[in-house]
């Protein structure tokens, strides 16, 4: 097979994978969006019940304080028996009240988890339109590269699946190190509660819930985390308030100061540039913090005729560029590699420059207008 059959396949693949992305995203907002029509019949249920209990509470609170009066008055002029009878009429009351009172505390509660799930879902399906239209336009563009033909665009097409499949692999071994063996975990702690149900042991079933618990918040966190590395919501602000927000996380959970200087119109850099440098950037503070061993990291972004230039320099150790990458390769870590990668889908260029015991530079860059249409 020669490399233009090679390629063509590559190109094939991308189309069908992006065919099944967008009937994944699909299904997904078809589910949630029926899942959305249920929350909200069940929490106009809820409401229209709250409002019945807020009413019946309000009658009972007035026969209350109305039979605590009758109370009063009969404890002064009133026989034993009129007294006694008064008292349970009161105490009946009050039960009642105080019941409707827990029953409104559990539906305000019910009522106010399942706005937040109906916010939550909401979003989601937003989300998902949006996805899936970026998804389309991705397929749409495909099938052109398909019917125009050119080697060179095909090219970066091959560069951008290999880079995806990387990460995909990377992101699914993270999955199954962590959230995966924490819902397993949690799994046999359920069946372990039950037979301790089973036994009425309700004291160490609870104290095996909370410890569900725990682990079910872990686990969020977790999945939050990923979500984030599949994309920033800080994007959205645009690169150097993502850049900001980045360095000012990364500088608490290490301990290293980490400064973000800005020049020129950011504003003006496209969203699928900004996507690629955020990651190049966040790879670059993360080599550094985790191997360098440095007292500073300054990340600096600029842009300048239709360019931007971005630079991540930290004191550190520094390493031996050439033979860091050989030794990643071979034990199948593709970070640098990924760097320079992500800079050529964006139709830019990287250069790291490192000297042992002086620290590393690595620089960046990028064409915002025309270079990215270059064959």
């Amino acid at each position: 097979m020669d490399r233009q059959d090679a390629l063509k396949q590559v190109i094939e693949r991308v189309q069908k994978d992006l065919i099944d992305s967008v009937k994944t995203v699909s299904d997904f907002r078809k589910d949630e969006l029926t899942r959305l029509d249920s929350i909200r019949k069940e929490l106009k249920q809820v409401r229209e019940e709250l409002a019945t209990v807020i009413e019946e509470l309000d009658s009972s609170t007035k026969a209350y304080f109305s039979a605590r009066a009758d109370l009063s008055q009969i404890v002064r002029s009133g026989g034993e028996a009129e007294q006694r009878e008064a008292y349970e009429r009161a105490e009946g009351f009050m039960l009642a009240k105080a019941g409707l009172s827990e029953r409104e505390k559990g539906l305000r509660n019910m009522r106010d988890y399942l706005e937040r799930d109906e916010r939550r879902v909401a979003a989601q399906v937003e989300r998902s339109d949006a996805v899936a239209t970026k998804f389309r336009l991705a397929l749409d563009v495909v099938n052109d590269e398909i019917e125009a033909g050119g080697s060179s665009k095909k090219d970066g097409l091959s560069l951008a699946y290999g880079l995806v499949e990387r990460e995909s692999r990377s992101l699914a071994r993270e999955i199954h190190d962590g959230p995966a063996q924490r819902f397993a975990g949690a799994m046999m702690s359920l069946d372990f509660t039950r037979r301790l149900m089973d036994l009425e042991q309700y004291d160490r079933a609870c104290q095996e819930l909370s410890k569900v618990k725990e682990q079910m918040t872990e686990t969020m966190d977790e999945i939050r985390s990923f979500l984030f590395l599949l994309y920033p919501r800080d994007m959205e602000d645009g690169l150097d308030v993502a850049l900001v927000r980045l360095g000012d996380s990364m500088s608490q959970k290490y301990g290293v100061p980490i400064g973000v200087k800005s020049f020129g119109p950011i504003k003006s850099v496209p969203e699928f540039v900004g996507a690629n440098v955020y990651k190049i950037v966040r790879q670059a503070l993360g080599n550094a913090l985790l191997k360098g061993n440095p007292e500073r990291v300054t990340v600096m972004l600029s842009v300048r005729s239709d360019r931007l230039f971005v630079k991540v320099m930290d004191d550190g150790s520094g390493f031996d560029v050439e033979k860091a990458k050989e030794s990643a390769i071979a034990r199948g870590s593709y970070g640098l590699v990924s760097m320079e990668e992500r800079a050529r889908l964006a139709g830019g260029e990287l250069k790291i420059e490192s000297v042992l015991g002086q620290g590393t530079i690595v620089s960046l860059e990028v064409p915002l207008r025309g270079d990215l249409d270059r064959d």
